[in-house]
């Protein structure tokens, strides 16, 4: 039996044709024609699609050689349909491809979640999330492969969503709390992920765990924007337009229900910012439309137990400021 791995690496196994199984263009063919599983792919348009920049002639010849190779890599197994104006991968017993996998318990998964069968879509999105184990074809930058890659990803980030949701509602915090790490895995620079991580933890009591997601999501989210290194903790919001001031309106979301309890941050960080509406400064935790904004000292020594290992600093310690004062801090 052939197992055919695209996601995450790439590689046939069982193969005796060793010399070829690193080929990346016959890889990238089964990978096109396995991601369109028995929807025939007329000969034109593979060669098109794979050789843009060569004439017709060219890219013909090209696939023929490409054809020939895969047709060699997958020996006598009959999962590669060959007719003279198309080419077709169909599912077969005898050769496992990942992606395959993937989408079919995928596709399960969404059957039993519309059914309302609960436990089925627990059991299918589960197999369908180990299933992927990383981006289609890595290494590969062809327009079709970034399509598929982001098409992918993105399924797998609902499967998580659902499966957090599923094993939220059994009472398994533990289960939501590992498919929450793997949707931030996928999607490192999304607010709802860690949000929604967050959450979880502190419903299961990890105070601990709430923290390290909370200080984790901002340094990812520096090293995207090229934040200077020689400022720490410094975000650059005109260079991520789509992130939001939500990082620490998070954190007092969740501290706020009890993490941080006995110490009246509650009620002193709802002092601390003030509505526009009750004479105050603004109600929003860091201007998203300025060029830069720098956390503000309390909330890095207060809700950072790591940071320069200071001590969580009282509600009476806390500075009754605006946003407008912490600039440049």
């Amino acid at each position: 039996m052939l197992e055919v791995s695209l996601l995450g690496e790439q590689y046939v196994e069982g193969s005796t044709a060793t010399n070829l199984a690193r080929s990346s263009r016959s890889i990238a063919l089964l990978g096109f024609l396995a991601v369109h599983a028995e929807a025939p792919q007329p000969r034109q348009r593979l060669a098109a699609i794979f050789w843009p920049d060569s004439s017709e002639q060219q890219a013909r010849t090209n696939l023929r050689r490409e054809l020939h190779n895969l047709r060699v890599l997958l020996g006598e197994d009959p999962s590669l349909v060959v007719e003279p104006a198309t080419l077709m991968w169909r599912e077969w017993p005898t050769c496992r491809v990942d992606v395959c996998v993937f989408r079919r318990e995928r596709q399960l998964a969404l059957q039993a979640l519309a059914a309302g069968d609960q436990h089925a879509m627990l059991e299918h999105g589960t197999a369908a999330v180990e299933e992927y184990r990383g981006d289609l074809l890595p290494g590969m930058y062809d327009d079709w492969v970034l399509v598929e890659r982001d098409e992918l990803r993105r399924q797998c980030v609902e499967l998580c969503d659902q499966l957090v949701a599923g094993w939220r509602d059994l009472g398994d915090l533990k289960k939501a709390v590992e498919y929450g790490r793997i949707r931030v895995r996928l999607e490192p620079l999304e607010e709802l992920g860690y949000r929604t991580l967050m959450e979880l933890q502190a419903d299961a009591g990890d105070r601990a765990g709430a923290i390290s997601t909370y200080t984790s999501a901002p340094r990812s989210w520096s090293t995207s924007c090229k934040s200077s290194p020689r400022k720490p903790q410094r975000y650059s919001w005109s260079d991520c337009s789509a992130l939001t001031d939500w990082t620490l309106r998070a954190a007092v979301d969740t501290f706020g229900r009890g993490l941080l309890s006995g110490r009246g941050w509650w009620a002193a960080i709802k002092r601390s910012i003030r509505s526009p509406s009750a004479g105050g400064t603004s109600s929003r935790v860091g201007p998203v439309c300025s060029s830069s904004w720098a956390m503000p000292a309390w909330a890095r020594a207060g809700w950072s137990m790591t940071w320069r290992k200071r001590h969580v600093r009282t509600a009476s310690s806390l500075p009754r400021r605006g946003v407008s004062a912490w600039q440049g801090q």
